[in-house]
């Protein structure tokens, strides 16, 4: 039964469905925002092809989605995520440059020293939101990892958006998967050119956060009944902060149309 029921709501992702189990109220909340990308993780070739050129709008920016946590209590309220990439090249691009010789794709496993906590959405909007109701042990404990959590280290496999909106909600006593493997041909064909990937096949395989298994993830809680549908929580927690993103989208907007004229 439950099976059906999450297909369903996966084909039919109505607001109203996904309140079927209104969990008990509290005091202290963990809601989970994510923006997914809905990339094509069928294999590695066909997620790198999306992320180079996205099929559902032709971008070109290399973006796989955000996620971001919003932590609420009677006198306390956290809302952000990391954020990376902010200093010169992506990953994708690290990769389609051949950073790395005889296997380019190993950049994807190169940790940066470039990530912060981001206050609010990041500007993204949210395709999914799921609200957990937590007791104040299971808030002072997701408090303690934001506030102990290094930020600057960023990593597209261990150290990113995603994985630390999983790490919050682990501390909360809540278990969210994030994780996908990935199997990389040597070679990718893309615009009429071929980049190497790997030549040493231990890079062939990758396994990283993805926002896009985390949206189903927090879908399959919900319809469960072990969240509530929040997605409309949106405007009330993340678009107080707009005004602080929007300064920094503006500094940033001419590294982000280089790479958008380079990949």
């Amino acid at each position: 039964m439950g099976l059906i029921l999450l297909l369903l709501a996966l084909a039919f992702p109505d607001p109203k469905f996904f309140r079927l189990h209104p969990p008990t109220l509290s005091d202290y909340s963990l809601t989970i925002f994510v923006d997914a990308r809905h990339l094509d993780y069928t294999d590695g070739d066909s997620f790198l092809l999306s992320l180079a050129k996205h099929p559902s709008d032709w971008s070109k920016n290399g973006d796989v989605g955000h996620a971001w946590i919003c932590l609420k209590g009677p006198n306390r309220s956290i809302t952000g995520g990391q954020t990376g990439e902010r200093e010169g090249l992506t990953y994708t691009q690290g990769v389609l440059k051949g950073l790395i010789k005889d296997n380019p794709i190993a950049y994807l496993h190169i940790g940066r020293q470039d990530g912060a906590f981001e206050k609010g959405s990041g500007g993204h909007t949210p395709t999914f939101a799921a609200k957990f109701h937590l007791n104040r042990e299971q808030f002072e404990a997701a408090c303690q990892v934001v506030k102990t959590y290094s930020f600057k280290h960023y990593s597209l496999t261990k150290s990113q958006c995603t994985s630390f909106a999983t790490l919050v909600a682990k501390a909360a006593g809540i278990k969210l998967e994030d994780t996908l493997s990935l199997s990389f041909p040597p070679e990718l064909h893309l615009q009429g050119k071929t980049f190497l990937l790997w030549r040493n096949s231990a890079y062939s395989t990758l396994s990283l956060p993805t926002p896009d298994r985390l949206e189903q993830s927090l879908q399959e809680k919900v319809v469960a009944g072990e969240a509530e549908y929040a997605l409309s929580l949106h405007q009330q927690e993340s678009l107080p902060n707009w005004s602080q993103n929007l300064w920094e989208n503006v500094i940033r907007a001419p590294s982000r149309l280089w790479r958008f004229l380079t990949l």
